[in-house]
């Protein structure tokens, strides 16, 4: 039995278990990994205009603070980039796996080459559920540890968070609470 096979072994009545994609928006880009490093270098963030949110705002669920900001020219070539309120942030190096919901007032900018963010559909999911799921439990950690093919460094993808699976309550089990 794999890890995976066992974190759902016991599935409590009234939840399912599907996989992430299933719950992102039907939309273009509803998940997105930030640009590549060489588009986005340290050089490019001693800018003064745009924000670029990094894997600090998401472990410190800080967007406020931050020292990184790109140029308004730069971020006319990154803009595919922008991240938006309601979006979830994913850390993918290092510290992999947290994240944070955006919040509604959040400043304008843009993703750093080591996050990922995800549209989530909430008339299927409570964000704040996932964000649970992702932050207090070591389900999103074991499977990628299972899922991935990265040797020197943990290191997550889109198409690895896509695949991860998760035991969910039904949107009736999941209001109750």
């Amino acid at each position: 039995m794999s890890i995976v096979e066992k974190l759902f072994e016991d599935i409590p009545n009234g939840w399912i278990i599907a996989r992430l994609s299933s719950y992102l928006k039907n939309e273009k880009n509803a998940i997105k990994a930030g640009p590549f490093g060489s588009h986005l270098t340290n050089l490019d963030m001693q800018g003064s205009d745009i924000k670029v949110y990094n894997q600090r705002t998401v472990l410190d669920r800080d967007f406020i603070n931050g020292e990184y900001y790109i140029s308004a020219e730069k971020f006319a070539e990154l803009k595919g980039f922008i991240v938006e309120p309601n979006d979830l942030l994913v850390t993918t190096r290092g510290s992999i796996g947290k994240c944070v919901i955006v919040p509604t007032d959040v400043e304008l900018g843009i993703l750093h080459p080591c996050l990922i963010k995800m549209k989530i559909n909430e008339v299927k999911i409570i964000p704040q559920f996932l964000q649970y799921i992702f932050n207090d439990t070591n389900i999103v950690k074991e499977q990628v540890q299972f899922l991935s093919n990265s040797t020197t460094i943990d290191v997550i993808y889109t198409q690895t968070l896509k695949d991860l699976k998760f035991m969910i309550p039904t949107k009736n089990v999941d209001q109750k609470k």
